[in-house]
């Protein structure tokens, strides 16, 4: 019986994740060399771009700088690795040929817990900061 349950609500969750998956696919699939670009070149992005960019350094492993924030205490610092990131000519190769099947339960946990649950982290958001990062 309780396997029975485990697998229902596997297939549920599954269920709301397959759409989800499919538009970020199509999404990343719209994106040129000329959008990475332009998000590289951006002096100051908007807050929402940066935490589009972060989640993607995460899920790739990228580590942060470590940075002195307002108080003077060391915090994450995201968007110097975002920009070498987004510098690699194979970015976005890599980025479409990612193995999404194999990512590390921990990775998943923290991009749900950091990301997934913010309001602001909704595609149609995402686009009206930049259309470039909205496929990222």
């Amino acid at each position: 019986m309780a396997a029975q349950a485990m697998k229902s609500e596997c297939e549920a969750i599954l269920a709301d994740a397959i759409p989800i998956l499919s538009a970020a696919e199509s999404a990343l699939n719209t994106l040129t060399q000329a959008d990475i670009g332009m998000v590289k070149t951006m002096k100051t992005p908007p807050e929402i771009v940066k935490v589009v960019l972060k989640a993607v350094c995460i899920l790739k492993g990228v580590k942060p700088d470590r940075t002195p924030d307002e108080t003077g205490k060391m915090a994450e610092d995201f968007w110097g690795p975002s920009k070498r990131l987004l510098g690699d000519m194979k970015f976005l190769e890599g980025l479409q040929t990612f193995d999404r099947d194999h990512v590390p339960p921990a990775i998943i946990k923290r991009l749900t817990e950091e990301f997934l649950s913010r309001d602001d982290f909704d595609p149609d958001i995402i686009k009206k900061a930049s259309s470039a990062a909205e496929g990222l």
